[in-house]
């Protein structure tokens, strides 16, 4: 392969890297006290990582100059690498990163896109194309080996300890063959290495900008990046496809890659999954799966379908069954999730079960077909509850069931709005309201009168309003919150004087369809006992 010499066209230390462009190779930046080769973007300070790039609310992008050129051309036998450490934080909007490599073309050759409400990598991009087999992955920064990093200076910060910060890696080949890679080690998790390939055909193979784009106005939860590295190194490579063939001969999923002749290929042995189902690997046609000069090796591996088993989650009073919170079926041996809710009103005392390490969800091994698993709740002292609603089963809110927001909250869902919102009408009496809430702040009047305000936190808080007394029946009403970055979790109401509330109430959408079972409180059950229920809006006695 040709010698290439180019030279690094930039304004010493420029503050803004303004006119920079990636002309030599090989090339580094540690983003110390410049933005070059990026024309846009801040040099900031990271805790105990030093200075990085930072590109907060804007679009950074380095440009690839060759003699005048405007795009570097790969070699047919070429390989670029580009490597860089990935800053990911979170915050409460829907606001996204993407880092992406970009031919002469406006292809992306390699690129992903990183979502800061779920911290998850949502897309990644191999020739313009989202990866075959995707899946979403977490995609951030680790923090003491126990919880997520958030930003630059926040008390959860990007740390500078092996595995912690997310290794980037895209390698581009002049055959076509294309290669993301980040390797890194998610909060509580094992370290993870994740891979995708392409091979691409009818695609310009050459570099023209690595561009970083940001929508997030929370400069200290942007994206940043550091050691940039770009490499090239002669390698020829020859293309390989993996045909995963069920029992029926279908082709359920492909694997494509490069690798140098005499490669052997890998084959796992672990469960492979394709388009949501999961099989098992039986073997292969070949001992030896070696990549040949052919360019289009061929590996068929035999795969079977798992089996599914059926399971059903129950909560229970220890005793007594209070409702079903799953009846389901998935994949034998895969761990399986479940949303519970923090309450069960049962005859007007409240039943409670905490959430696991702040999050309303369960979870447990489906190890055998019919598996009956128990969420098991206990009496407060909080009785004479007239009244229960979760805030997602309130008409008019909008419903939140993703995010740190949802996780928070009971059911693993919310709801807000910035309307007022009519929850129950109450009979005269004498009440005390209880509710709780993730972020923002929230009102709630008994006709005119504010009966409780849930203070602004960017946390989840159950509030307990003073005594409140109707001389006459009236509306109880949620004012609203401040936005989709927080949620109502739920509302409860209590007798304080032996007051029988006559329930007259819309329920939402979320889990109200036409055969959806509720008590007469408000409380909706999957499998209901003996006893009268709202079913449909009208009074049903279920014997």
């Amino acid at each position: 392969m040709k010698k290439k010499i180019f030279t690094l066209i930039m304004a010493a230390f420029a503050a803004a890297g303004a006119g920079a462009q990636i002309s030599s190779l090989p090339f580094t930046a540690d983003f110390e006290e410049t933005t070059a080769p990026f024309d846009a973007g801040i040099v900031k300070a990271a805790t105990e990582i030093g200075n990085v790039l930072c590109v907060s609310n804007t679009t950074a992008t380095a440009s690839f100059a060759v003699g005048g050129e405007g795009a570097y051309a790969i070699a047919e036998n070429e390989e670029v690498t580009v490597q860089f450490s990935g800053l990911q934080g979170w915050a409460g909007d829907e606001s996204t990163s993407t880092i992406q490599l970009v031919n002469s073309d406006g292809v992306v050759l390699v690129g992903y896109t990183y979502t800061r409400k779920a911290c998850q990598v949502t897309d990644v991009q191999l020739g313009g194309q989202t990866a075959a087999g995707f899946a979403p992955f977490t995609g951030q920064a680790n923090f003491n080996n126990n919880k997520s990093a958030n930003g630059f200076t926040h008390n959860q910060h990007y740390v500078n300890t092996e595995n912690y910060t997310p290794k980037v890696t895209f390698r581009v080949h002049g055959r076509g063959a294309v290669t993301f890679n980040m390797v890194y080690q998610p909060a509580k998790k094992a370290l993870q290495d994740i891979t995708y390939s392409a091979n691409l055909d009818g695609v310009k193979m050459d570099l023209a900008k690595i561009v970083i784009s940001d929508n997030c106005t929370n400069e200290d939860r942007s994206i940043g990046i550091d050691n940039l590295s770009i490499t090239s190194a002669e390698k020829v490579l020859y293309k390989y496809v993996i045909n995963y063939v069920d029992e029926n001969d279908v082709v359920v999923k492909k694997e494509e890659g490069s690798a140098e002749k005499g490669t052997k290929i890998d084959i796992t042995t672990d469960p492979v999954w394709a388009d949501g189902v999961k099989y098992y690997v039986e073997g292969n046609d070949s001992e030896d799966n070696l990549v040949d000069e052919s360019n289009n090796t061929v590996v068929t591996v035999r795969v079977k379908q798992a089996a599914t088993y059926k399971y059903t989650v129950v909560a229970t009073d220890g005793t007594n069954t209070l409702a079903t919170l799953a009846d389901k079926a998935y994949f034998e041996g895969e761990t399986v999730g479940y949303a519970y809710p923090r309450y069960f009103n049962v005859g007007g005392t409240l039943f409670k079960k905490d959430p696991t390490d702040q999050v309303y969800n369960g979870s447990f091994k489906l190890d055998e077909d019919g598996k009956l698993v128990e969420a098991v709740y206990a009496a407060t002292e909080t009785t004479d509850v007239v009244f229960f609603t979760e805030a997602e089963d309130i008409a008019g809110l909008k419903v939140c069931t993703t995010g740190t927001v949802a996780d928070r909250c009971s059911y693993r869902a919310g709801a807000y709005t910035s309307e007022d919102a009519k929850i129950v009408k109450l009979a005269a009496g004498t009440y005390k309201l209880i509710a709780a809430a993730y972020g923002g702040s929230y009102t709630f009047k008994a006709g005119d009168a504010e009966v409780l305000n849930i203070a602004s936190a960017g946390s989840w808080r159950e509030t307990v309003s003073e005594e409140f007394t109707l001389a006459e029946a009236a509306d109880l009403t949620f004012v609203g919150g401040s936005g989709e970055a927080g949620s109502l979790d739920y509302v409860v109401l209590q007798s304080t004087d032996g007051t029988t509330t006559a329930i007259n109430t819309v329920k939402g959408e979320h889990r109200m369809q036409a055969d959806a079972i509720f008590t007469l409180s408000g409380q909706r059950v999957e499998k209901p006992v003996k006893g009268l229920y709202i079913v449909g809006g009208k009074k049903v006695i279920i014997k």
